[in-house]
């Protein structure tokens, strides 16, 4: 399991922006967090990935991870979790259509300068 644990510096800045500043925590406290987080990580894993199995893929996404929540009883984490992957799909929709639209007028800036060329 060991091979699996989560950076301690990403532990320490999660815990850190859930605690007020004044709260000091020991370094036994950021390994149990840890510990905890990936045990959490793996379980949530193994439970999706037997979701997907059972659906015949081998790929596991968001729904089967919000479905192993919900096999698990871990409902309150559900909502927090479509919200931000609502997040994430809206920034990743802008990204791709600034980049095709990008490519789009490159491409007719592309077309454009080679009609020019040829007198077209």
């Amino acid at each position: 399991m060991e091979d699996f644990e989560l950076p301690q510096a990403s532990i320490s800045r999660i815990v850190r922006k859930v605690l007020s500043p004044d709260v000091q925590v020991g370094k036994d406290a950021k390994s149990g967090f840890s510990k905890a987080a990936t045990v959490f990580i793996l379980y949530i894993t193994a439970t999706a990935n037997d979701l997907a199995r059972n659906n015949k893929r081998s790929t596991i996404t968001a729904q089967d991870v919000i479905a192993a929540l919900q096999e698990l009883h871990m409902d309150d984490s559900i909502s927090a979790l479509e919200d931000y992957l609502a997040g994430y799909r809206k920034e990743t929709a802008i990204r791709k259509g600034v980049a095709s639209a990008d490519l789009d007028s490159s491409a007719k800036s592309s077309r454009q300068a080679e009609s020019e060329r040829t007198g077209d």
